[in-house]
């Protein structure tokens, strides 16, 4: 597993593990559908993600509940608990079987204390989520349905997709999300999305599967998601 919370080398996990395990971390599984933690509850605890996909929502106005992101392995979840213990802005949800690591807000903190490279690590993440929310934000706002959706997959496929082994180069890229929730992450109706996804399987970089999408043609999603428009290449599987 790799996360943010080590470097390429993993330094800081092979020196601080001796610490995090003997004193505060703790392993635990949790069957889809479970709450992690609800939105408006108080932060005391962070999760570690060793495998599995959770999903991080949130409600808005009359209730409706809005997909911001998924989460996999690596990944850490309930992140903001470190320097605020305040209620949680989200839920997080499991979709599928997840394993995680655990440890609570406090322990963190007294680890933070110890160890100033876990501190900025934290921080570091923590501006690159801002980064991209902003950068989300502003997509949203002047990037079409396409693009966005386009955007939604290549990012899902960079952090979540499994080398079909085949000559085709496929990707097979499970998000666990329904067709609405999937909209939701684009920030575009069902509809629309629908037929955004309609026209990359006619072209062939894509089919659609239960809860996710075996991609043919990364590339030409890739210049989609910049708000290109590629030459058409069909790429049905024989």
């Amino acid at each position: 597993m790799r996360s943010w919370l080590f470097d390429g080398q993993d330094t800081m996990m092979a020196t601080h593990l001796d610490d995090i395990c003997g004193t505060a971390f703790h392993l635990a599984d949790f069957p889809s559908g479970h709450r992690l933690f609800g939105q408006g509850e108080p932060g005391d605890r962070v999760y570690v993600i060793i495998s599995g996909l959770v999903k991080m929502s949130c409600t808005v106005a009359h209730g409706n509940e809005v997909v911001r992101d998924i989460r996999g392995p690596g990944d850490v979840v309930g992140e903001l608990s470190m320097f605020d213990p305040g209620p949680r802005s989200e839920t997080a949800t499991c979709q599928t079987l997840v394993r995680t690591g655990w440890l609570t807000s406090a322990s963190l903190r007294r680890l933070a204390d110890r160890y100033p490279d876990l501190a900025q690590r934290w921080l570091q993440a923590l501006a690159r989520q801002l980064q991209n929310r902003e950068a989300e934000m502003a997509g949203v706002v002047a990037a079409d349905v396409a693009t966005r959706v386009a955007r939604q997959i290549v990012s899902l496929a960079d952090r979540f997709g499994q080398d079909g082994q085949d000559a085709r180069g496929t990707v097979h890229v499970y998000h666990s999300l329904t067709r609405h929730e999937f909209a939701q992450l684009a920030g575009a109706r069902r509809e629309a999305v629908s037929q955004a996804l309609a026209k990359f399987v006619e072209r062939g970089w894509l089919v659609t599967t239960p809860g996710g999408f075996d991609v043919f043609d990364l590339d030409s999603l890739r210049h989609r998601a910049r708000g290109a428009f590629p030459d058409v290449r069909r790429r049905y599987p024989a």
